[in-house]
């Protein structure tokens, strides 16, 4: 009775066990009420005294918020940081953001902000991903551990309430941006295994993330957001809490995928599938909600089952208990100066050196004139996931407060250029209130703008006269153009112009959304749809002043010249878009010729989202240097690292590729067929994985490797060989010798950074837990670890192996394939002209005839003993069809059985189809040639 009169309702009573309470607060809820609580948007219910809640905040680098007045620290973007290599660092920066996110909860947004989106953990593949700047790298482990550090900050320490939420984006396989809503990343069941899905589920078992979010794509055929796995394996098996879509991802299964015939139906297989909550319109999921509800597609207990998910969340966050531990964060840790500590540590260890001839560091007393050169240099860019930092330092501000005693001049390369209408015969010029007509009569500042060339087709012109971006306005048709934006950061950036060549003399240009633009017959610049090419549609580009010469001029009068290359996030690549390939623009690479031309004592600073083929530059440039957008402490840390304050120990999470040419189609998920990653690749990179120099010299020696049935042990010895104290990223490796299954050629198992002091000799101990070394086993559904010789790598990279030693790692003889058990075909070893499909009616993935004329299944190693026949589950897809199966391969190859399939009556009436085989003796490989049959899996009787 006393527990009664203190707790309004049982839900609200912290002594409770946490199922009782949610079930005890579901069970009060309405029908209604509980459809409002079906998407990111949940209705408050003030009767129970329930506040409305969002879920879902941005926080891959920081907590983001895009209201100057609502300022964070923003840290690197998250390709930076995994370039650290420092678990323990991002263990702090993820506490950061998540302590942030509770300071605004508790003083100006109740109830919001602490369901938390990031990080983001799909992984790098390929370089030409329009996010791959959002991600920690190529590698699975590597991303792993950054990302349980930075879940484990996030959620907090205590066992059952939580600092914030976790949200793992985006699962899974979800890394192309083109067509992302209605693609399908296609991955057979190893690669979806041991790649993957590798990457999610450390966060989950042992970094504490709470949440997922479902990526847009397919995933072989069922759109994420319907996975069965997201049920069956992220939450049965791993444990995760709840899991939501991405934004508008529950709508796109009708009118993108066009999966589900109504959003009710989608509503179903979502809730099924173990989807819990919908970012998505609320009154679009309402209403399907009802909908499903009336004509039995669903049940109030699907609904309680995703609210139960949801609200335990709300309940860990502490949001129906006064205190806890984290109910009072103190609001001065707000972008404090610890965190700006912590932050500029981030911003220094992620600094890659890529090469050094002995330039670097700079001796600031022999140095009296620095030319400082190119597009990054002196701003300091934001991408979509940036928040807003309370100061911000570039490039150019570090270098002038580092090098305080030489003179610094700068320039940032760009052409500035008079662009005249045909139509007028006069030049753009910035008019009243910044509006842009054809009417300037002579080239002066007001008609001369400075064109920022990215590469692909993507400019931005910025006026002389006020130092604007010229942005279309007035929307897509009958829109204008003003001088009048400090920026490109916005979603639709509306400074984009598309320059497309006409004539030797003309060129037109198009809008950001690929209106054309024109100037109308009072003169004024125009945008919409004007599909003849008319006067008015053409212009002429004059270069007022070459910036690649200006460069050049500069550079040929300093002791040493910086040139900073390297991308816009929010142009040419970003979120919705990919990079067409991976060359630097030309107008950047042209900067980098004309001041080593002018001045060989010429360093290349690299700051961008993604990699770089930078060929020549390798080849001929006595330095270059790679950060990723850092955030406000870029400045310092690239000018301390150039310096020599900053000893560079950052490492490429990514492969960095010569060429574009070395890269299979983006919608190749398949790493180990397509060769992709450090792990399969077979060309010679240009930066491989791993990768990155120091000022110091590290020698590795002595290392002896031991093993039990848990474990094996590598111990080394590192030593400092120089004069100089810094870091060292130890890296370990591993081979499987003679594997049942194509495994990697190296594949990362550990790695430490350590700091040596000058000349200081460390022994070093990893202790690598078995599991890492194992596969998926197609053959029985399963990881094992292969019993077997492993050759055991340490090294400064990938490429740049120091020791090596052989040894027997305890595990299991994998058996020979049993078809006698009913064998999935996804399930096979190798294949071609085959594709996997999704089965919505069975709710599960089988192997279709694809293009070409002979689509292959091949299973190796199995036991054909006593078989007689093999039962199949097809169907065929033209009408009749035939089959054919072999045993053994080239010229030992031949034919056992083939079969004359009748015509079913759809692509997927799978149907029981019986073939007598001739006998074999014990274990073989055997090819199934399918011809245009879909196959679920078949038997051996």
């Amino acid at each position: 009775m006393k527990k009664s009169r203190r707790y309004a309702y049982p839900f609200l009573d912290s002594s409770l066990p946490l199922e009782k309470r949610v079930d005890d607060l579901i069970s009060r809820l309405t029908t209604e009420e509980k459809i409002g609580m079906l998407t990111t948007h949940q209705n408050a219910v003030p009767r129970l005294g329930i506040k409305e809640w969002f879920v879902g905040t941005e926080v891959a680098r920081g907590l983001v918020s895009h209201e100057p007045d609502q300022p964070s620290t923003v840290l690197p973007q998250p390709i930076g940081m995994s370039s650290m290599f420092d678990p323990e660092l991002m263990y702090k920066l993820g506490r950061i953001a998540a302590t942030e996110a509770r300071i605004y909860n508790e003083t100006r947004f109740p109830s919001t902000k602490l369901m938390l989106w990031g990080p983001t953990v799909d992984l790098c593949r390929d370089p030409r991903w329009g996010r791959n700047e959002e991600g920690y790298g190529e590698d699975p482990f590597l991303t792993g551990q950054n990302t349980i550090a930075y879940t484990k900050g996030m959620r907090g320490d205590d066992e059952f309430f939580m600092r914030s939420i976790p949200t793992l984006k985006h699962f899974c396989a979800n890394n192309n941006e083109e067509g992302r809503g209605s693609c399908s990343a296609n991955i057979e069941p190893r690669t979806k295994h041991e790649y993957y899905y590798a990457t999610f589920r450390p966060s989950v078992e042992e970094g504490g993330a709470y949440s997922m979010m479902a990526a847009y794509n397919e995933l072989s055929g069922v759109p994420g957001v319907i996975n069965p796995d997201i049920q069956t394996v992220v939450k049965d098996k791993w444990g995760l809490g709840f899991v939501v879509t991405d934004g508008g991802d529950f709508s796109q299964n009708v009118n993108s995928h066009g999966y589900s015939l109504s959003h009710s139906e989608t509503l179903a297989l979502c809730l099924k599938a173990g989807t819990d909550v919908m970012t998505d319109d609320q009154s679009l999921v309402a209403e399907a909600a009802r909908n499903a509800l009336d004509t039995g597609l669903i049940s109030e207990e699907d609904i309680d089952r995703a609210l139960r998910n949801s609200l335990a969340g709300r309940f860990r966050l502490g949001e129906f208990d006064e205190v806890h531990p984290y109910s009072h964060t103190d609001p001065k840790l707000l972008c404090c100066e610890s965190f700006r500590r912590l932050n500029h540590r981030a911003a220094c260890e992620g600094v890659t050196l890529l090469k050094n001839d002995g330039i670097l560091p700079l001796d600031s007393k022999k140095i009296k004139k620095i030319a400082l050169i190119g597009p990054t240099a002196a701003r300091n860019f934001r991408d979509w996931y940036t928040g807003i930092s309370p100061y911000e330092q570039t490039i150019l501000d570090g270098i002038k407060a580092e090098f305080d005693g030489c003179e610094v001049v700068f320039d940032d390369g760009y052409d500035h250029v008079a662009i005249r209408s045909k139509l007028t015969g006069k030049y753009l010029s910035v008019g009243k209130e910044g509006i842009i007509y054809a009417d300037g009569e002579e080239i002066n500042s007001k008609t001369t703008f400075a064109k920022y060339d990215w590469g692909f087709g993507e400019t931005n012109l910025v006026s002389l006269e006020n130092g604007m971006f010229l942005q279309n306005k007035g929307g897509s048709d009958k829109g204008f153009f003003c001088a009048d934006s400090d920026t490109t950061f916005r979603w639709f950036v509306r400074e984009i112009f598309r320059p497309e060549a006409y004539s030797d003399e003309y060129k037109t240009y198009r809008t950001w959304n690929k209106k054309n633009i024109f100037t109308a017959e009072d003169g004024k610049l125009l945008s919409g749809y004007a599909p003849n090419i008319t006067d008015g549609r053409l212009f002429t580009e004059e270069i007022v002043s070459d910036g690649i010469k200006r460069a050049a001029a500069l550079a040929a009068d300093a002791d040493i010249v910086i040139v900073c290359v390297g991308n816009d996030p929010l142009i040419v690549a970003r979120e919705c878009y990919d990079r067409p390939d991976i060359t630097l623009p030309p107008h950047q690479s042209g900067l980098v010729r004309s001041a080593f031309e002018a001045n060989r004592n010429t360093v290349m600073l690299i700051t961008a989202s993604y990699p770089y083929a930078v060929n020549w530059e390798q080849e001929k440039l006595p330095a270059i240097v790679y950060t990723c957008h850092a955030g406000p402490e870029l400045g310092s840390a690239v000018a301390k690292t150039l310096s020599g304050r900053n000893n560079p120990a950052g490492r490429t999470p990514q492969t960095w590729y010569k060429s574009v040419m070395d890269l299979p189609d983006i919608m190749d998920y398949d790493i180990i067929r397509g060769g992709r990653t450090y792990r399969f690749f077979e060309g010679e990179p240009l930066y491989p994985f791993g990768y990155g120099l120091s000022y110091s010299e590290f020698r590795y020696s002595d290392m002896h490797v031991s093993s039990d049935k848990e474990k094996v042990v590598v111990t080394l010895d590192v030593e400092n060989i120089s004069d100089r104290e810094g870091d060292e990223v130890v890296q370990i490796y591993f081979r499987a010798v003679s594997p049942r299954v194509k495994r990697p050629k190296k594949q990362l198992c550990a790695f430490r950074r350590v700091h040596f002091a000058a000349g200081e000799k460390r022994t070093l101990v990893f202790e690598i837990e078995n599991r890492r070394f194992e596969f998926w086993d197609v053959t029985r559904d399963k990881f094992a670890v292969e019993q077997g010789d492993y050759v055991i790598m340490a090294g400064a990279s990938s490429a740049d192996i120091r020791c090596t030693e052989t040894v027997r790692v305890h595990g299991e003889k994998i058996p020979p394939r049993n078809i006698r058990k009913f064998t999935p075909a996804v399930n096979y070893d190798d294949m071609s002209e085959a594709a996997m499909a999704f089965s919505k009616e069975l709710n599960t993935h089988f192997m279709r005839a694809g293009d070409g004329f002979t689509p292959t299944l091949v299973f190796d190693t199995v036991d054909m003993s006593g078989i007689t026949a093999i039962e199949f589950k097809l169907a065929t897809l033209v009408g009749n069809a035939r089959l054919r199966i072999t045993v053994g391969e080239g010229e030992a190859e031949k034919e056992i059985a083939s079969a004359e399939i009748p015509a079913t009556h759809s692509p997927q009436a799978f149907t029981a189809v019986k073939v007598p085989v001739k006998k074999q003796r014990g274990v073989c490989r055997l090819n199934i040639y399918i011809g245009s049959t879909a196959v679920l899996g078949f038997r051996g009787i």
